[in-house]
C-alpha cells in the first residue's frame, strides 16, 4: 500500500504481512540543494549534494565565516546543512567558548559589534570577576571572565558499599549546601538501625585541605558546645558558627559541624586581645576609680604622681602588644595644654611656615621676657 509525499520528500510503503500487521519501509535519505552563501564561495561547486557530503567554505574580504577559523565545513544531513554555512562582517564575533560556563545564546549564531553577554558559571564554579560580562569589540571578545572551581565546592561523593545514589545526575563538583541520597541495596541498613536511606551535605570541612561530605545534622550531635568568652552567632542544621567576644580574637575555624559519629569538629578558641590597665598595681601612676581596657595595639598616656610643672606633662605611655601591656617609665613630655592645629601666637618670638606638618617657632630674646613655655610639636621656646 503506497503514501505518497509532498516533493521533495521521498514516497514510503507499508507491506501487509501474514500476522496482519503493518512493516514501514524507510524513506531513502533526501540529498541537499548548494547552499545560498551572501559574501563566500563553496568547494566543489553543485547543483547538489548527496546526504552525508561536505563542503568547505570561505568568505569574501571584510567578512568571516561564524566559526573560529577563515574557513568553515558543513555537511549534508537528509536534506540540511550542518552547521548552516554563513559569511558575516569580520567585526562580528563568533560564539566563544567558556569552560564550565553558559551564556545567552544568539538565535543567528552570531553577535554583532558592541553587542555584550552576560557570563554565569556552572554549579559549583565561581568567576573572580563579580561582573562576568563580555563585550564585542571589532571581533574579539573583550574582558572574557573564567570559571574556576569553587573554593567551597566538593568532589564527587564517596562510592559506599552496598548503596547507590538516586534522584542526582552524576557531576564531577558539587557546591556547597547541596547533598545527595544514597539508597540502601535491598538487604542493607544503615547503621544498626533500619532506616535505608541516608542523606550526605556538602560542608566545606576547613580543618584539612578540601572539602568533603558529611553525614549528619547538628541535631544528632546534642547540645551545643560552650566557646569561652565567645557564642554560636549562626546554625544551620548542618554546621554551628561561632564568634568571639568584645576584646577577644577567634583562633581556628568558626565553623564547627556534627560527625556521622556524632562527635563535634573541633572547637575555636577565643584569645585574649586586650590588655586590661588597673592603676592599683603601679604606684607611680595617678589612681583611677576602675580598670581600663586597651584594645590590640591601643597606645594610652596615664597621668604619673609626680608634680607636672606649668607647660609640661608628667606621664607614662601603655602600649598594649598581643595581648601583653608594656608600661613605660613616667616622663615629662613639654606639651602644652594648647593644640597644635592652630599657629600659637606668643610674645617675643616669630613663626616659621609649617613644613613637613611640623611649625616651627623661633625666638626672639628679649630682657624683659617673663614667661618660659615648650611645645615638643611646635618645638617651641619663648
Amino acid at each position: 500500500m503506497p503514501w505518497f509525499c509532498s516533493s521533495h520528500l521521498a514516497s514510503r510503503t507499508i507491506t501487509c504481512l501474514t500476522c496482519m500487521s503493518f512493516m514501514s519501509v524507510q524513506s531513502q535519505e533526501e540529498s541537499c540543494e548548494a547552499p545560498r552563501l551572501d559574501g563566500g564561495y563553496v568547494v566543489p561547486a553543485q547543483q547538489s549534494y548527496t546526504h552525508g557530503s561536505s563542503i568547505t567554505y570561505a568568505c569574501d574580504n571584510g567578512r568571516k565565516p561564524a566559526v573560529e577559523s577563515w574557513w568553515a565545513t558543513s555537511s549534508c544531513q537528509n536534506g540540511e546543512w550542518q552547521p548552516a554555512p554563513q559569511c558575516i562582517d569580520e567585526t562580528s564575533c563568533v560564539p566563544p567558548n567558556i569552560p564550565n560556563a553558559k551564556y545567552t545564546e544568539n538565535p543567528h549564531g552570531w553577535y554583532s559589534d558592541s553587542e555584550k553577554i552576560r557570563i554565569t558559571c556552572n554549579s559549583g564554579y565561581e568567576s573572580e570577576n563579580q561582573d562576568a560580562t563580555a563585550v564585542c569589540k571589532n571581533g574579539t571578545w573583550t574582558s572574557m571572565p573564567t570559571c574556576e572551581k569553587s573554593k567551597d565546592a566538593c568532589d564527587a561523593p564517596p562510592k559506599i558499599p552496598h548503596a547507590i545514589i538516586i534522584h542526582q545526575e552524576y557531576h564531577d563538583l558539587f557546591p556547597e549546601e547541596s547533598n545527595v541520597t544514597y539508597q540502601c541495596e535491598d538487604g542493607f541498613t544503615v547503621g544498626e538501625g533500619d532506616e535505608t536511606e541516608q542523606i550526605l551535605y556538602c560542608i566545606k570541612k576547613k580543618n584539612i585541605s578540601k572539602t568533603v561530605f558529611h553525614f549528619t545534622p547538628v541535631d544528632k550531635c546534642g547540645k551545643s558546645p560552650i566557646l569561652t568568652n565567645g557564642d554560636v552567632v549562626n546554625t544551620t542544621h548542618r554546621s554551628l558558627t561561632y564568634q568571639c567576644n568584645d576584646y577577644y580574637k577567634l583562633v581556628g575555624e568558626a565553623e564547627v559541624v556534627c560527625y556521622s559519629d556524632g562527635s563535634w569538629s573541633k572547637l575555636p578558641t577565643c584569645k585574649v586581645t586586650h590588655c586590661a590597665v588597673d592603676t592599683a598595681n603601679y604606684p607611680q601612676l595617678v589612681q583611677l576609680p576602675q580598670t581600663t581596657y586597651l584594645l590590640e595595639g591601643q597606645r594610652k598616656e596615664f597621668d604619673c604622681l609626680e608634680k607636672t610643672f606649668y607647660g609640661t606633662h608628667y606621664s607614662a605611655s601603655v602600649w598594649c602588644y598581643n595581648g601583653e601591656k608594656y608600661v613605660k617609665k613616667c616622663k615629662y613630655d613639654s606639651a602644652p595644654y594648647m593644640t597644635c592645629a592652630t599657629t600659637p601666637h606668643k610674645q617675643n618670638k616669630f613663626t616659621k611656615l609649617p613644613k613637613d606638618g611640623v611649625m616651627t617657632i623661633q625666638p626672639v630674646c628679649h630682657a624683659q621676657a617673663d614667661s618660659l613655655c615648650f611645645c615638643t610639636m611646635y618645638e617651641d621656646v619663648c
